[in-house]
């Protein structure tokens, strides 16, 4: 137990620190922010429930004392609490009647980021109380300091910016949807591996790839799309769930790419390419949700990683 106590204080600390990092580190701020979870998932999946919950709440608390106590609230709704969750989730296990162990399905965890990255960021956003008209008057208080603070004459005129800012603005309910689902699930998968690599990963490895979504999750999808796209309050709350499911849709197209491009000799390479487009363009991300929302509504993954893991039997 003492040993428990020591890695999820250890682990709530290192998570504190990342949270926090673009205050300080301004290079290294993006990358530590997006794994501020990681900590967390490293001692929830490698020393059990306790070790994660306990990373969580002292990371929240160092937080709190820290800064303020809102600060703290707001890691542990949007990456502390979630990540212990699901920390949980990929140590649950039954014993079958034939004596074998069946581990929580994977795609069920998948599923359940999801819902907890959309709910996280609703909650997270009614603490804050969010407003599009508050957060744009921000941006362009900030973008006027920056303008006229170093960024010189070089740098668009307000008006030009404007129109971007107001993009940016309304789109904000679903890039916080998504960026915190896609900040869980790395955090959740390389804690896995992390752990898997110093032989304390209990149950069997399988690749992120396999996960897929449910049926279900395509129609909320379309729901809350159409209901983010109509705006106001219910467009504000749906739009983190629009976003976090838009994610996962294209996660799991990506993950069918790898899939179907096992045992290729350009394996390496077309996904190399992919994601290289996949930074420039939007269209590949795109067509990878269309993919996932394909194998939501047909399953295909599972059949294809049934068939090379019968293979490799």
């Amino acid at each position: 137990m003492t040993r428990r106590i020591l890695i999820g204080l250890g682990a709530g600390l290192a998570s504190a620190l990342m949270f926090i990092a673009p205050a300080f580190v301004a290079l290294l701020a993006f990358p530590l922010f997006v794994l501020a979870a990681l900590p967390v998932a490293i001692a929830g999946i490698g020393w059990g429930t306790f070790a994660g919950a306990l990373a969580a709440l002292s990371a929240a608390a160092i937080l709190g004392a820290a800064f303020t106590p809102l600060s703290g609230l707001i890691f542990l709704i949007l990456f502390g609490a979630p990540s212990a969750w699901l920390a949980h989730a990929v140590g649950l296990s039954r014993a079958t009647e034939d004596g074998r162990t069946e581990w929580f399905p994977l795609s069920a965890i998948f599923f359940r980021a999801t819902l907890a990255a959309a709910a996280a960021v609703i909650v997270a956003g009614l603490l804050l109380g969010y407003t599009p008209a508050a957060v744009e008057a921000a941006m362009t208080e900030a973008y006027q300091a920056l303008r006229s603070g170093g960024a010189g004459t070089e740098a668009p005129d307000l008006a030009t910016v404007q129109p971007l800012i107001a993009l940016n603005v309304a789109m904000l309910p679903v890039t916080s949807g998504a960026f915190t689902l896609l900040s869980l699930v790395l955090s959740l998968w390389l804690g896995g591996r992390i752990i898997r690599r110093f032989g304390l990963l209990a149950r069997p490895w399988q690749p992120l790839s396999v996960a897929s979504l449910p049926p279900l999750a395509a129609a909320l999808f379309a729901l809350s799309a159409v209901a983010a796209a109509m705006g106001g309050t219910l467009g504000h709350a749906a739009g983190p769930v629009a976003g976090a499911l838009g994610a996962a849709f294209a996660l799991s197209g990506y993950g069918a790419m790898h899939l179907a491009l096992t045992g290729s000799a350009l394996r390496v390479g077309m996904l190399l390419l992919l994601y290289a487009l996949s930074l420039v363009f939007l269209l590949p991300i795109l067509v990878m949700a269309a993919i996932g929302v394909a194998d939501a509504l047909t399953q295909f993954k599972a059949r294809r990683y049934a068939a090379l893991s019968s293979h490799d039997g």
